[in-house]
């Protein structure tokens, strides 16, 4: 419903409180990266059952993107398939994937889910030319398939996977912020309440 905000990512203009729909089809979003040097969007989103998304939006101005919630999904309701979703399913469907029914494929999805939250983008962390590194911070309340770690993701200049790492901290990750002066990548850890940071091993 583009008469909605809810499930939108929106633009607002400090000044004269205008805003607009950037796109839409978010279940959650949680982390956002606005690259400005790029104009490219990076977002990160809870999915339901299993199916968090990694996104990225490059034509931010242009027109509205729909990356296909609650139509599109890699995860299902919750409970299935010991539960009867049937009537939650009517509503929202699901489908798989989701460039079929004319939506926004996500950059990376994650069945199970890791919670993903905060997300940045720097190459000045570490330098590799012609590359775009992401890093996403991941919460869960357990310790498998990712949880609780950072996960890197270089791309390439079309902004497609060459690598996913996963480097595991053992807390919840809530948010990250990189400072070029240090060179280091401070970290929320929400489990503990905790300031860490990821800095390279000369």
């Amino acid at each position: 419903n583009i008469n909605s905000l809810i499930g939108k990512i929106i633009s607002i203009d400090e000044k004269t409180k205008e805003y607009k729909i950037v796109s839409m089809g978010h279940r959650n979003a949680q982390g956002l990266y606005y690259d400005k040097e790029n104009n490219v969007i990076y977002s990160t989103e809870h999915g339901p059952q299993g199916g968090d998304e990694v996104n990225i939006n490059t034509s931010p101005d242009g027109e509205v993107e729909n990356f296909g919630w609650a139509t599109s999904s890699y995860g299902e309701h919750y409970g299935f398939p010991e539960v009867d979703n049937s009537e939650e399913y009517k509503i929202a469907p699901l489908n798989k994937p989701h460039a079929k029914y004319g939506f926004i494929e996500p950059l990376k999805y994650f069945n199970p889910s890791i919670a993903p939250a905060q997300i940045i983008k720097t190459e000045k962390f570490i330098k590799m030319p012609n590359k775009n590194i992401i890093y996403v911070g991941a919460l869960g309340y357990t310790f498998e398939n990712g949880r609780r770690s950072i996960h890197q993701f270089i791309l390439d200049a079309d902004l497609k996977i060459e690598q996913h790492n996963i480097m595991p901290v053992g807390e919840r990750v809530r948010d990250m912020i990189y400072i070029e002066e240090l060179n280091k990548i401070f970290l929320f850890l929400e489990t503990s309440g905790s300031i860490g940071t990821l800095e390279l091993d000369n």
